[in-house]
């Protein structure tokens, strides 16, 4: 749950950052379209001017959204338009308005290339956050079960010890009754429930005569 808000934060900041980039080639294709326009101002109709437009257009792919690319094209068809009644006359009106639908038809081209541009750039985005999220995901359940997988190994070194230690225990627990066997003056012996001799220390064995050997296993 702590990581929701600070993805949001992230995505916000992307957003921001993502508006300040535009900001500068948005202004720059005004600026640009606009100079393009006073030079139509100024130019005989017959020259196609209009051609400096389609830069214009393919430049508003760096802006990566689809909407931009429509509201260009929109702009500089009006400026062609315009610039069509506004310019000085040339060449015959004919010759004129065949040149304008002319640069009408290269900038609709113009703009549905950018689209297809702008639209597979969007695509590779899209691929590319759907596989860092894939890969986010991947890496927070690998960290997962690294953590259980960790907290598993730590229970069993823990087991592993308590049993070496239970071991180490029994053992010394067997040498301290060895050593009270060995070193008792009276004789100890133990039999088992069918009364069979399973133990007993030196003391009886010099009591009796016989070897440890000897009495093992005896009645």
């Amino acid at each position: 749950m702590a990581s929701e808000p600070q993805r949001i934060d992230v995505t916000h900041h992307r957003a921001w950052a993502t508006g300040r980039k535009r900001v500068l080639p948005s202004t720059l294709i005004i600026a640009l379209a606009g100079g393009i326009f006073v030079l139509d101002l100024v130019t005989p109709l017959g020259i196609a001017v209009w051609v400096l437009y389609l830069p214009v257009i393919l430049a508003a792919t760096s802006l990566d959204r689809q909407r931009d690319i429509v509201l260009t094209t929109a702009a500089c068809l009006v400026l062609t338009v315009a610039g069509y009644f506004a310019s000085p006359a040339g060449v015959p009106v004919v010759w004129g308005l065949a040149n304008r639908v002319l640069g009408l038809s290269a900038i609709c081209l113009a703009a549905i290339a950018g689209r297809a541009i702008v639209r597979r750039s969007q695509e590779r985005e899209r691929a590319e956050e759907a596989l860092r999220q894939l890969n986010e995901r991947l890496e927070q359940q690998v960290a997962g079960r690294t953590h259980r997988l960790q907290q598993v190994n730590d229970s069993l070194l823990s087991e592993i010890e308590k049993h070496r230690q239970a071991e180490e225990s029994v053992r010394a627990n067997e040498s301290r009754l060895r050593g009270v066997l060995d070193t008792a003056i009276d004789g100890i012996v133990a039999i088992d429930e069918r009364g069979a001799i399973e133990l007993v220390n030196p003391a009886m064995e010099r009591m009796f005569g016989y070897s440890i050997g000897e009495l093992l296993g005896g009645t």
